[in-house]
């Protein structure tokens, strides 16, 4: 009777070892959560550093494209209400369907038009349109890069040198092209669908991002379709 009572006392020490060494090798799973946090944060901060020029007074992009952009953002509030046409810009009084000879603008419009039926000031929601506008297509840069890179301060590199580098803070004087990461988000749903990872989110991302983006941000938009046909073909 010894010897099975021992050969079971071993089997019982060698499982305790294994789940043991198994416990040891996987990282706890706050560690975890904050790695896959800290892309994201990467982004906000990010975009908080190219619009901190507001905290001292300061509005984003330059004097000719930032008060078109107004005009343009109020014309959306404005068919909320009720008190414009939808296609009918009064800047081009007395032509008529002039809204999409150039950017129109309709995500951002949206948003401003939320915020000024909840109160806010013109230039206020004008001004925090423009930043969520940017920020929505940081933190597509962290969900890329979480899809793409597989160190935490590599995606942290990736989304801090993206979001912050020097061409993107010269070019942030055209309003216009404040979305210039959103395909981020239209390649982030193209890598989950592909790989069969919420395929109804995804599709869903693919089918109604690129349209959208196409009706807020015309220039972004044909650069990233320009881009991809050349990245197919080659």
């Amino acid at each position: 009777m010894a010897e099975p009572t021992a050969s079971i006392r071993a089997d019982v020490v060698d499982r305790d070892t294994e789940h043991s060494s198994s416990n040891d090798a996987t990282p706890p799973r706050e560690h975890i959560a904050l790695g896959d946090a800290l892309p994201y944060v990467a982004a906000t901060i990010g975009a908080l550093w190219m619009f901190r020029s507001v905290f001292s007074g300061q509005l984003p992009g330059n004097i000719g494209d930032a008060r078109w952009t107004v005009a343009l953002h109020e014309h959306w509030y404005r068919v909320w209400q009720g008190d414009a046409a939808l296609r009918d810009l009064p800047s081009f009084y007395p032509v008529e369907g002039t809204l999409g000879t150039s950017d129109a603008f309709f995500a951002q419009g949206q948003i401003y038009a939320a915020l000024r039926t909840f109160g806010a000031g013109m230039i206020d929601s004008w001004t925090l349109t423009q930043f969520l506008t940017f920020l929505f297509g940081t933190l597509g840069l962290a969900a890329l890069s979480r899809r793409t890179l597989t160190t935490v301060w590599g995606r942290v590199a990736f989304v801090a040198l993206c979001a912050t580098s020097y061409p993107v803070y010269l070019q942030l004087g055209h309003v216009q092209l404040f979305a210039i990461f959103w395909p981020a988000w239209i390649i982030v749903a193209a890598i989950d669908f592909a790989a069969d990872r919420r395929r109804v989110l995804s599709a869903t991302v693919l089918a109604v991002l690129p349209p959208v983006l196409a009706l807020s941000s015309w220039y972004v938009f044909v650069l990233f379709f320009l881009l991809t046909a050349l990245f197919l073909l080659v």
